[in-house]
């Protein structure tokens, strides 16, 4: 009696274990196989309790097919469960689709796999056949393979689903080691099968281990469905309960089930059950959650609260505070402890738990560089486990370093906070006050958290640091107040040179007059920069050694001042190899020279008595030299008169002289440049009105060429063409032949002529067309049938399609089409050496088009477009036909354009033949 309830018990949970699973999610592969797997051990477990009765023989075999499927299902289990190694795909599937068929077929082959049984009290013996081995060694192959599958992805998960594994396999294995005991091995030996009914209990250890890794460790996330079935089950047995005591109650107390003292106490009790059902039901699901869930927590609700704050809250203290204080209240931590980076010297700070505030984690900490590393959460329940698997090593004591500094801050959980690859912050949380671990609403609850708590922190920081920033900036513009009164000074010479220079630029910029802009340039000394004024000299380029003076300030006291002069401007120049002023050696040295003495700048060749009086007469007290720099060459100096001591002269002025030197450097490469274009442009102008010339001389040329060579040409043609026609006597067959080779030969040459015709009207802008009404189609005809002698010499087929559909007759200048079609089949004809040449017309909306495909040598894509340009033939074509002239596909291109048509080739690459093609509108 015993062994059967038992039986029924495990028969029991694995039916609702595995119906739980399924029903948890039905389209789940790994729910179906562990469903498929329950299936399996229910049959192979009555089948093997009902082996001992009636049809023992065919429940006896029924055991077999039951534990066949528990083997198959459990390698597909073990593959698809967790991630799939897609290495053992192939033979995985490929050992369950051949071998489960073979077992099966095997267990009912009648004398091979079992010949009998033999019953006795205690209950039966197996008879085996000849194959019967077979079947301890497939169980033991799909016992191992599923195991080898279950332990690989064990070493490779991660550390919540390596706990679900653990015990998992912990639980398979008790109960695969005690099946295959009980009923194959230890029968097959002794072939005593009495054992075989001990089998089943191992189903137990695995029932056991699995519920615990579903309770402990969310085993396939399935708890919520066990809590709520559990619950409904033990409210249908109380109600089931209550009512058959009532009916019992009622029939023997009343004696009657019907009467009215029954149906009154059935009534009140129904009430009584009623009320108290819902509290009822309360009442167990909170013990149920105990065991499942604990304390059920509404994490929608937590991480709106979350949210609200994270996008209110910009205050980094308050921010910290809230956030610490929610996940412990609402999730029933002990502690929840926020870190922050350090602003100096590395590692983080607590900042949020009263009791820790101030906590350091150093940067040389290992758990540092270990969160960064696997930038993961942190569960020291299984961090401890995975330590206490690891063997001695470096990486064991180092993971030690950071469970040690976890421990030591009392927590459970760490959840490093990652913002742009950049670790932002620590979470660390406490147990949970229901002693309950982590489940995984927690962790999703944390992963959609945790990014969001990292930019929250980053706008808190920089609120912080905007609002520090804001209180240094207070103290800082109160000591900057005096600086910048003392600044703007500086700031508006600045500003006013700027100006200046912008003002100088747009005045030299004006024109191109390589003089006028050099007296600008010293005119803005005075004018801009208030200066008294300025000499610009530069070097001659021709005579490099020559300085002379390019332009002088012009105002009412420098006229004065040159009038002192005995001479000319321009005879005050210097030698850059003899001169000894300061303005040679800026020049040579390129840098700027300063004095008080103005005569030291000019004199020689300006004579020094003349030269003070005229820095007296100008109120010059310091003079500078600065060098112009074009480049990589000193092109000149300028020389500025300033009205103030050498000691009063600032940098500000020293950054004015230089970038109006380095502005004059600038524009004389310019205008230098000018220059050079100019003189070009001539020299192009000339070379094109002499190559225009040319160009006519050439086209007068052909055209009196070609007119003297048509009439001769005709007249040869004529009386070739009367001797082939007899007029002249008959003739001998050679001499036959010989005239029609002339005959071709001289429409050639004709055809020639009319082409450098065409050339010269073309460029002399004489073209015109003699527009008529044509049928197209005719004219496509007529051109074939005189062409089919040439292509007929070459054994070359050459064929008209005639359009299907109507063709409407077309305004165009039939001779100049003639000479298009006549261009492109003869072109077809030189460059086909075998096959054949076929046109086509077709006709569209408002066109009709006019192909001519050959098979012939082909065209290089990349050529197509130039081929109608004047004088262009393809690469290689000259040894195929050495007589093209190159324009007839240019003449083509012309008469088709004024048709207002288009002309264009297609082809596929060399050797892959062509196809030139016109279009000519339809008016």
């Amino acid at each position: 009696m015993l062994l059967l309830v038992l039986l029924v018990f495990i028969t029991m949970t694995e039916f609702i274990l595995g119906c739980i699973v399924l029903l948890n999610k039905k389209y789940s592969l790994v729910n179906r196989y562990f469903f498929y797997f329950s299936m399996g051990v229910i049959l192979w477990t009555v089948s093997n309790y009902l082996a001992d009765a009636l049809f023992s023989f065919f429940w006896t075999k029924m055991t077999y097919v039951g534990s066949t499927f528990i083997g198959i299902f459990l390698i597909l289990f073990s593959y698809y469960f967790y991630s799939r190694d897609f290495s053992t795909r192939k033979w995985i599937l490929l050992y369950t689709k051949v071998v489960t068929p073979v077992i099966l077929l095997l267990i009912w082959i009648p004398k091979l796999f079992l010949k009998g049984i033999t019953t006795y009290p205690g209950g039966v013996n197996l008879i085996t056949g000849k194959l019967y081995f077979f079947y301890p060694l497939f169980f033991f192959t799909s016992a191992a393979i599923s195991l080898w599958v279950l332990i690989k992805k064990y070493k490779k998960a991660n550390n919540v689903t390596k706990l679900q594994l653990r015990y998992f396999l912990i639980g398979i294995f008790i109960s695969l080691v005690i099946g295959f005991l009980a009923n194959s091995l230890i029968p097959f030996i002794t072939t005593d099968y009495t054992i075989s009914k001990f089998g089943p209990f191992g189903v137990i250890f695995f029932i056991a281990f699995t519920a615990y890794a579903i309770i402990r460790h969310r085993l396939m996330d399935i708890r919520l469905v066990i809590s709520r079935s559990l619950l409904y089950l033990i409210l249908v047995a109380f109600v089931t309960t209550i009512f058959t005591f009532l009916t019992f109650f009622t029939a023997t107390v009343f004696n009657d089930v019907l009467g009215a003292n029954a149906i009154f106490t059935t009534f009140f009790v129904s009430l009584i059950l009623v009320l108290t059902l819902e509290p009822l039901k309360k009442y167990i699901g909170q013990n149920t959650d105990k065991i499942f869930f604990k304390a059920r927590i509404d994490y929608q609700n937590v991480l709106r609260m979350i949210s609200e704050i994270i996008s209110l809250e910009i205050d980094l203290n308050s921010l910290t505070y809230s956030v610490s204080k929610i996940l412990k209240e609402e999730l029933k931590l002990s502690k929840a402890i926020l870190f922050l980076p350090n602003k100096t010297g590395g590692g983080f700070t607590a900042v949020a738990d009263s009791r820790q505030v101030g906590t350091r984690i150093t940067k040389n900490h290992p758990l540092l560089p270990y969160l960064k590393k696997y930038r993961d959460f942190i569960v020291i329940e299984e961090m401890e486990r995975e330590i206490a698997d690891l063997p001695d090593s470096t990486e064991k004591k180092r993971m030690q370093l950071v469970l040690d500094e976890l421990q030591d801050l009392d927590v459970s959980l760490c959840v490093p906070v990652f913002v742009e690859g950049e670790m932002k912050s620590i979470l660390m949380l406490g147990k949970k006050l229901s002693g309950e671990i982590f489940s995984k609403d927690d962790f999703d609850l944390l992963e959609v958290f945790a990014p969001q708590l990292g930019t929250a922190l980053e706008k808190a920081k920089l609120y912080k640091e905007v609002k520090d920033f804001n209180i240094k900036l207070k103290e800082e513009v109160k000591r900057a107040t005096s600086k910048l009164r003392v600044a703007n000074a500086d700031l508006e010479e600045r500003n006013v040179f700027l100006e200046n220079m912008q003002g100088i630029t747009n005045l030299i910029t004006r024109t191109l007059d390589f003089k006028k802009v050099m007296q600008g340039i010293v005119n803005s000394i005075s004018e801009k920069l208030k200066y008294v004024g300025g000499i610009l000299l530069l070097v001659d380029e021709e005579q490099t050694s020559r300085v002379y003076i390019e332009a002088i300030t012009e105002t009412p006291l420098t006229k004065k001042a040159i009038k002192l002069l005995p001479g000319s401007i321009k005879e005050y120049g210097d030698n850059l190899n003899t001169g000894k002023t300061l303005t040679i050696k800026a020049i040579k040295t390129g840098d700027f020279q300063m004095g008080a003495s103005f005569a030291d700048f000019v004199s020689p060749p300006v004579p020094k008595t003349i030269a003070v009086t005229i820095q007296k007469l100008l109120g010059i007290r310091t003079a500078v030299a600065i060098p112009i720099f074009s480049e990589d060459r000193i092109v000149g100096a300028i020389i500025f008169g300033l009205n103030r001591e050498q000691k009063q002269v600032s940098e500000l002025d020293y950054n004015i002289m230089n970038a109006l030197a380095d502005q004059t450097g600038i524009v004389y490469k310019n205008l230098e440049l000018v220059n050079e274009i100019r003189k070009t442009n001539e020299k192009l102008q000339v070379a094109n009105r002499h190559l225009k010339d040319l160009d006519e001389a050439k086209s007068e040329f052909m055209s009196i060429a070609s007119h003297q060579l048509r009439t001769p040409l005709s007249g040869i043609m004529g009386y070739l063409s009367m001797m082939s026609e007899g007029d002249f006597g008959v003739m001998t067959k050679e001499q036959a032949h010989i005239i029609q080779e002339l005959l071709e030969a001289s429409q050639r040459l004709i055809r020639m002529v009319n082409l450098f015709l065409n050339i010269t009207r073309i460029e002399a802008g004489r073209f015109k067309l003699n527009l008529e009404k044509v049928d197209i189609v005719k004219v496509i005809q007529a051109q074939i049938k005189t062409m089919r002698p040439t292509t007929a010499k070459k054994s070359l087929k050459l064929e008209f399609k005639t359009p299907t559909v109507k063709i409407p007759p077309l305004e165009l200048d039939q001779d100049k089409i003639k000479d298009v079609l006549l261009n492109l089949v003869d072109n077809a004809i030189k460059y086909t050496e075998k096959g054949g040449i076929t046109v086509f017309l077709d006709k569209t909306l408002e066109s009709v088009v006019v192909s001519v495909k050959d098979t012939g040598v082909g065209i290089d894509p990349k050529e197509a477009e130039k081929l109608f340009s004047k004088f262009v033939r393809g690469s290689g074509i000259s040894r195929l036909s050495p007589d093209g002239s190159g324009l007839g596909l240019f003449i083509a291109r012309k008469i088709v354009d004024a048709h207002k048509g288009k002309i264009w080739v297609e082809s596929e690459g060399a050797g892959k033949g062509s196809t030139f093609k016109f279009e000519l509108p339809i008016k």
